[in-house]
């Protein structure tokens, strides 16, 4: 199948760079080196193909790096954010969202130079997952018996929050929904849960293991994609080194 011409940017752990490669060939077009003492932890695409880049360093401390693909410059934020476990970008290019590993939420603005804490739900662990669209903040929490999505406003007000009965394990929008999927606690499946973006449509929960199974046999849902016209969603199991492809619209 001929895909056309792509382009990947990548984190590259053994070499400590970013990497622009192309995409049917595989050759790597540029590197840039980032810097030592530092841990990659995830980018984000935005809009018009802007590349945020989040790490973690030494003593708590983080550091976020914006790269143009097009001119393939790596730069630095003049700007001190906490070591971050999650993290995403809104549409504007301009706000960024990140948790640090005890789950708090901050926001920060790349052009103002400035970062907040917005804190996190009450008896919630961890960050598993973290979303943003114009006007929205979505995030899941682990937490006892299962977790939590919360939605935010900015600067910081929760919107509405949304109980999940399995771990929640990663977050992605994609065509006006939430995907979440999610691994079991003693008392659930494994699975993925698509919720609309806006309150009123209800969710689904569209199940990979049943609760039996999964205590037997976990397959673990990790990460989740969706599909340019939103149609499927394709899930990477962790543990059973399988990927589930989902049809949204049935």
């Amino acid at each position: 199948m001929d895909t056309g011409p792509f382009r990947l940017v990548l984190l590259d752990a053994a070499s400590h760079a970013v990497l622009l490669a192309d995409g049917p060939s595989g050759e790597i077009l540029a590197e840039a080196a980032l810097p030592s003492g530092f841990t990659p932890v995830d980018l984000a695409a935005s809009v018009g193909g802007h590349i945020f880049i989040a790490l973690a360093g030494p003593g708590g401390t983080g550091a976020s790096f914006t790269f143009n693909p097009e001119k393939r410059l790596l730069a630095c934020l003049p700007l001190t954010v906490p070591a971050p476990s999650q993290f995403a970008v809104a549409p504007d290019n301009r706000t960024f969202y990140l948790t640090d590993p005890a789950g708090a939420l901050y926001a920060g603005d790349r052009t103002a130079l400035t970062v907040a804490k917005w804190g996190k739900p009450a008896g919630c662990g961890a960050c598993a997952g973290l979303a943003a669209d114009q006007a929205r903040v979505y995030g899941v929490w682990e937490k006892d018996g299962g977790g939590l999505l919360a939605v935010f406003a900015p600067p910081g007000e929760t919107l509405r929050t949304f109980s999940l009965g399995g771990v929640p394990t990663g977050l992605i929008a994609a065509g006006g929904r939430l995907l979440v999927p999610f691994t079991a606690t003693p008392f659930s499946g494994e699975g993925l849960l698509v919720l609309p973006c806006a309150p009123g449509d209800e969710p689904a929960v569209i199940a990979i293991r049943c609760s039996r199974c999964a205590c037997a046999c976990a397959v673990c849902p990790v990460h989740a994609a969706a599909g340019g016209d939103g149609r499927m969603a394709y899930i990477a199991c962790e543990d059973s080194a399988a990927l589930v492809a989902v049809d949204l619209t049935a």
